[in-house]
């Protein structure tokens, strides 16, 4: 409700109790606690020295795709830069261990959709979430959401491909930023992912209960549009046959299908509509014996 008067986490924060004890609504038990928000206040500090903007629900800034699931988060710590343009965000995922194979068709569809003007969304992991950012900032933006706080990324060991993705998008995080990995955490953030998309592609899966099918599974809840790239892994084989996802073999089938989705928009910095620039690659796939 603090939120929704004030417009912004940030003025919501720093709003005096004198204030707040006008507003309709707000009773004594709300107002004994104001001094609580001392921590919220320290956060929000700590986060404008290390240049991330909390964006609430409110804001115009909120990402689009973002409001249509149920669910969504009340606030986005964001470090780096959301653009208009990313309502046009398809989301790669898959497993961390992938085929050789895996991680060049990752990289390769990224490149090719962030030249046809689409953001790449993907959650930082090891495997083909890197490909995807990787092959993304190649021609266009990427977006990496987390499930950790923006000030303890994992894995260690993608802080600088984590550095570079602020150059060419940005990181989010619905979690504090001093937040740090947790299981659940990562299962909760899918949701995120799919939900910043218009469409989710799974490049490889092998288990039911990984983080790759739980993303794809709350893709169609949330009424986006699946593909997998492969018909090799048993993950993609079993989205397939269970009709969850459509078969595609490069980025103009994925664009393609989403056409009917946008209207040509002449102000578009890209200045062109889904169908052109459609590349004639096909990806090739084969059989990967690792598990994953």
């Amino acid at each position: 409700m603090l939120i929704a008067h004030y417009r912004s986490a940030q003025q919501a924060i720093h709003a005096k109790e004198s204030e707040v004890a006008q507003l309709k609504g707000f009773n004594d038990n709300v107002l004994e606690g104001w001094g609580n928000w001392d921590t919220g206040r320290q956060e929000l500090d700590t986060a404008t020295k290390a240049g991330i903007e909390i964006i609430s629900y409110t804001s115009s800034r909120y990402p689009e795709n973002l409001k249509t699931i149920a669910d969504f988060p009340i606030i986005l710590y964001v470090k780096g830069k959301l653009t208009r343009n990313d309502v046009r965000s398809i989301a790669i995922v898959g497993t961390r261990t992938p085929s050789e194979q895996g991680k060049k068709n990752a990289e390769k569809l990224a490149e090719d959709l962030s030249a046809m003007g689409y953001t790449i969304i993907s959650g930082l992991a090891r495997g083909v979430d890197s490909q995807a950012h990787r092959g993304a900032m190649k021609k266009g933006r990427t977006l990496a959401v987390l499930g950790t706080g923006l000030q303890h990324i994992y894995p260690k060991e993608h802080q600088s491909l984590a550095e570079q993705i602020v150059e060419h998008g940005a990181l989010i995080s619905e979690y504090p930023m001093w937040a740090r990995p947790d299981k659940h955490s990562f299962i909760v953030r899918n949701r995120i992912v799919s939900g910043l998309a218009i469409g989710v592609v799974c490049v490889e899966a092998y288990h039911e209960k990984s983080g790759t099918m739980s993303t794809m599974r709350l893709a169609r809840k949330q009424k986006k549009k699946t593909f997998v790239l492969s018909t090799e892994s048993d993950g993609n084989k079993l989205l397939l046959a269970r009709n969850e996802a459509r078969l595609v073999h490069n980025a103009g089938d994925i664009t393609d299908t989403l056409a009917d989705l946008f209207i040509q928009d002449t102000d578009n910095e890209h200045g062109y509509s889904n169908r052109d620039k459609s590349p004639c690659y096909e990806i090739n796939c084969f059989v990967n014996e690792g598990t994953t």
